[in-house]
């Protein structure tokens, strides 16, 4: 698919030497690797704010049973994880 953008001409011109370096014809290919190298750093950044997120509600959830609470849910957990590991 084919678009416009306007760029300064100080990247335009940058653009054209680095596909001349690699020996394209025109500078699509950066553009493209660029595009997708800006999504997957997005994606990447997006599911670290939501690990941290989910870390920190588990740590304030952690902070507000009792000790022997946190023990019986810990067990009940790795009981859980123990018979899903085995029945996967």
């Amino acid at each position: 698919m084919k678009t416009t953008i306007n760029l300064p001409d100080e990247i335009w011109q940058r653009l054209n030497i680095e596909a001349a370096n690699r020996k394209q014809k025109g500078f699509s290919g950066i553009i493209t690797q660029a595009i997708e190298d800006y999504f997957t750093q997005r994606d990447k950044t997006d599911e670290q704010n939501q690990k941290r997120k989910r870390q920190k509600l588990a740590a304030m959830l952690f902070a507000s049973i009792t000790q022997s609470e946190k023990t019986e849910e810990l067990n009940v957990l790795h009981k859980r994880r123990n018979q899903w590991r085995k029945n996967s």
